[in-house]
């Protein structure tokens, strides 16, 4: 069960880390918070609900209409999917190559105190790119087997196919040579049926 307690948040890859940052610098961790009583770690706005069930949307005193989720668990849902939507390239708002420090500024209302509080929390720099948190050298798995690496990890790689993904890197591919024997193996059982 999820409380306003960090012992009891998601965890386990860098999304739920960025995640846990972003609702220590949002006051999750407080009760009776904002984020606390609107189960929203994130301080998510209508639009943000990513399929999670909500009770309803607060003005909040400084004018944001922020989302009421039914449970701690949707809260913390909706959040992990923003968050993956910027690593992978697929909000419409952010990328992975802004830096911590322009994401902040379309994220929060205090941009300069919330970019210190989840740099400091992830051990970056306000002014690192957001995406270099995930996509170190030796890449993000995004599927099992499937590993995103940054341009500069795979110099060699054939960056002219359609298996390209938008946050920035290369799909690790089998060399054409396998898939020549793969298709030639497949004939000689497919000739021997």
């Amino acid at each position: 069960m999820i409380t306003n307690n960090p012992a009891s948040w998601p965890g386990g890859d860098k999304v739920w880390d960025v995640c846990r940052a972003i609702a220590i610098a949002e006051g999750a961790n407080v009760l009776g918070s904002v984020a606390d009583r609107l189960n929203n770690p994130g301080d998510l706005s209508r639009g943000d609900e990513h399929g999670q069930p909500v009770i309803g949307y607060v003005t909040l005193p400084d004018g944001e209409v922020a989302i009421q989720f039914a449970s701690k668990e949707a809260g913390w849902q909706a959040l992990y999917l923003k968050i993956s939507n910027i690593v992978t390239g697929r909000s419409s708002t952010y990328s992975p190559d802004m830096s911590w420090r322009q994401i902040a500024a379309k994220y929060a209302g205090n941009s300069s105190a919330w970019v210190n509080n989840v740099a400091n929390a992830l051990g970056v720099s306000p002014d690192s790119r957001f995406g270099d948190f995930f996509f170190e050298a030796q890449g993000i798995e995004i599927a099992p087997g499937v590993t995103v690496l940054p341009p500069q990890a795979d110099p060699g790689a054939n960056t002219s196919t359609d298996a390209m993904v938008t946050a920035g890197g290369q799909i690790q591919q089998l060399p054409g040579w396998v898939w020549i024997a793969a298709a030639g193996l497949g004939l000689i059982v497919w000739m021997q049926d």
